[in-house]
């Protein structure tokens, strides 16, 4: 590991306990609010999150809107990641058509 980045992990492991309370109070508002909004928070079933990433999910005929309107409010968003099977190594595995996997990688928004 190069000498910045260690210097960059170790002031952040300095400030990691702050960075994830931080986290874990804009989930708390977070999962305050969007339930008024009729936004489903995806929330993890096993063990304490760190909050690193939330993801939301929202209708993806309002997908579009709802991100341009994040953007244009100064929110930071972004679609969650390209599922791994459509990525040019894997592309000619077989698979079972991963229904919910392409409907949820069309859903889900995430937010700081």
């Amino acid at each position: 590991m190069p000498a910045w980045n260690a210097a960059l992990a170790r002031a952040q492991l300095e400030q990691i306990e702050e960075m994830i309370q931080t986290r874990r109070d804009r989930r708390s508002s977070l999962r305050e609010l969007l339930p008024e909004l009729g936004i489903e928070l995806m929330e993890s079933r096993f063990g304490q999150s760190n909050c690193w990433v939330n993801g939301i999910r929202v209708k993806e005929e309002e997908k579009l809107n709802f991100t341009a309107a994040a953007s244009a409010a100064k929110i930071e968003c972004r679609a969650i990641w390209t599922p791994i099977h459509r990525s040019v190594p894997y592309s000619g595995f077989m698979h079972d058509g991963l229904e919910c996997t392409e409907r949820l990688s069309r859903e889900i928004v995430l937010l700081p």
